[in-house]
């Protein structure tokens, strides 16, 4: 068979059949216009990323009867050690938080404002860039089959540019907006490996993480 199907997946397909509507009934239009607006796009990211707000709560609920269980046997040595290091650990996750935020906003940036008509598929080198930061940062071993997979992905993607005739190198302006899709990449890369470190490693829930990346995209793009 082809092994357990994840439901939370309907989630992601839902969210695609609304943007096909949207698209198809939207398009053309002055309110299409001011939807794509880099902006307005920014904000309804944002204000989507805040939603997690609602499942963060019931996340907190859950799990704050669990802590409290667990204050009550500090008496007990193992416990309280425990306790101690799951707060040291998450102390100064926020920094992370903040600059991850602060990378994504960047990403937007650069890819709305200097490179949003850009047609080539520049998010082939996200795994290439993702690679390399998770070695750095989390020390992880790169092997044969990752590196072959890393060049396929990279090769094939550059060819059906090639051959879609995505790759324009005589506009000035066209180059220039490549190499900036190009940089935010890499930015967005960095982020999504700093969200990873966050996550895995400071204890932060994904749900924690959307709501601050939105409260902070939203007052920036204020």
């Amino acid at each position: 068979g082809i092994g357990f199907i994840d439901k939370n997946i309907l989630y992601m397909i839902i969210g695609g059949l609304i943007r096909l509507f949207v698209s198809l009934f939207v398009g053309g239009n002055i309110l299409s216009s001011i939807l794509n607006h880099p902006l307005v796009m920014n904000f309804a990211s944002s204000f989507g990323l805040m939603l997690s707000i609602i499942p963060l709560i019931i996340y907190k609920k859950k799990n704050k009867e669990m802590f409290f269980f667990a204050r009550e046997k500090k008496e007990e040595r193992n416990d309280l050690v425990y306790i101690n290091m799951s707060e040291a650990i998450k102390y100064g996750k926020y920094k992370y938080i903040l600059l991850s935020s602060f990378l994504d906003f960047i990403q937007t940036i650069v890819m709305d404002r200097f490179s949003a008509f850009c047609v080539v598929n520049m998010w082939i080198f996200d795994i290439l860039f993702i690679s390399i930061f998770s070695f750095f940062i989390f020390r992880i071993k790169l092997y044969l089959h990752h590196y072959i997979s890393v060049l396929l992905i990279i090769f094939v993607g550059i060819s059906l540019d090639i051959f879609s005739g995505h790759y324009i190198f005589n506009d000035k302006d066209y180059v220039t907006s490549m190499i900036f899709k190009f940089i935010s990449e890499i930015v967005l890369s960095l982020g999504f490996v700093i969200d990873k470190y966050t996550m895995e490693k400071k204890f932060c829930s994904p749900y924690e993480m959307c709501f601050y990346h939105g409260v902070i995209n939203f007052i920036l793009s204020l």
